[in-house]
Order: structure tokens, then C-alpha cells, then sequence
């Protein structure tokens, strides 16, 4: 699930991007069955990582994760991963 986003551009101005950066474990969100073992690798970094906390892909990339994309769409379709609207300021 690819959602549009806007953003900033540093010059006080909001465009809207075609991807969200960051993206949350849903805290509600109870067992739900994962059929792909990428996906279930994958919550299990965000669980011992980043838990509830919004995390963006360049953390994901820190912690080691590589290739992680169509898990991480997978968790979003799921219900148990959201992704989270960048925050865009405009200035006057």
C-alpha cells in the first residue's frame, strides 16, 4: 500500500510525494498470520528495534535489513505495520 505524502521542500513549501517515509507497528494490532518468512523477519527487527515507534526505511537500513520492501508492504497489507504521513511545514 503506497500512500501519497507531502512534505517540505526546505523552502517552506509542501509537495506531495508518491511514498511514505515512515511507517509504525499498528499497537492494536493482534496475531495475525504472516505467510511470507521475510515479513515475519522483518516484524521481528521492528519488534526488537523500534517496537510502536515510527521508524523510516533509512533506520531499517541501519540496523542491517536489505531487500525489504515487499515484506514491509506485506506487514502494511496486513494491518500490523502502518504507514505514517511525512510532516510538511509551510512557511509564510
Amino acid at each position: 500500500m503506497i500512500a501519497f505524502c507531502k512534505s517540505s521542500d526546505g523552502k517552506g513549501y509542501v509537495r506531495e510525494d508518491l511514498e511514505c517515509s515512515h511507517y509504525m507497528k499498528n499497537f492494536d494490532a493482534g496475531h495475525v498470520p504472516l505467510r511470507l518468512p521475510r515479513a515475519k523477519q522483518l516484524l521481528g527487527t521492528i519488534n526488537k528495534h523500534f517496537s510502536t515507534l515510527a521508524c523510516c526505511r533509512r533506520y531499517l537500513d541501519r540496523v542491517g535489513e536489505t531487500k525489504y520492501l515487499m515484506a514491509l508492504k506485506n506487514l502494511c497489507d496486513a494491518g500490523i505495520v502502518q504507514d505514517t504521513l511525512r510532516l510538511g511545514i509551510l512557511s509564510e
